[in-house]
């Protein structure tokens, strides 16, 4: 009887533990996220915490779009931070290999600026969106001829879209001719290039207008 009165009185103790009030809850577990008053747990407010702080880009924060895919949002990120994975990336981490252009005939060394900007095929490709949606400008480096489809603000919802996302297309298709060139020993050819965008550009304005003519 005495041991009895002694679990009783040990049990008295643990439940006094549990729940100061004397009532011990029974309900299931559930976490608490205490950055919120709410405490509830939300992506977009979780997003907003970490990122409060940080300085915003311009060219960054204009290669995310819905009608651009991930992959080539993610892509655009790397090549703007010059972090593809060629030698002369390869080359500013200390590791040095063969370096052979795939876009030119002269063999040059293949570098960022080389590839998407100042080769001959990559030229002419910007050369000739330019001229056909009558962007008029002088772009030097990558970057800004990134930047200068980004700098237009038309009025038309339709070009305003395709001003957004052109420029991202155009780097990506060179860089997946160039991989092709590399892998599979195919030549690069910019009006090759040319079409792929026209036909990734014209599907994505398809699905946001349900139709839209080829032409830029």
């Amino acid at each position: 009887m005495a041991e009895d009165g002694q679990c009783q009185s040990a049990s008295g103790v643990v439940y006094g533990l549990a729940d100061p009030g004397g009532n011990l809850s029974f309900f299931a577990d559930e976490v608490v996220w205490s950055l919120f008053s709410s405490g509830k747990f939300s992506l977009s407010l979780a997003f907003k915490e970490i990122g409060q702080g940080r300085s915003s880009s311009f060219a960054l924060s204009h290669i995310w779009h819905c009608r651009i895919p991930t992959k080539v949002s993610f892509f655009m990120l790397r090549l703007l931070l010059e972090q593809l994975p060629i030698p002369d990336v390869f080359g500013k981490m200390g590791f040095h290999m063969p370096s052979k252009c795939f876009c030119c005939y002269n063999g040059a060394n293949e570098k960022l600026e080389h590839l998407f900007s100042e080769e001959q095929i990559a030229m002419e490709v910007w050369t000739y969106f330019t001229g056909l949606s009558g962007l008029q400008t002088i772009m030097s480096t990558l970057r800004a001829r990134v930047v200068a489809w980004w700098m237009v603000g038309p009025r038309a919802e339709k070009r305003r879209i395709l001003f957004r996302i052109l420029s991202c297309y155009i780097c990506w298709h060179i860089w997946k001719a160039r991989n092709q060139a590399v892998f599979e020993r195919s030549r690069m050819c910019a009006v090759t290039i040319r079409q792929a965008i026209m036909s990734d550009v014209v599907a994505e304005l398809k699905i946001q207008f349900n139709h839209v003519s080829p032409a830029v």
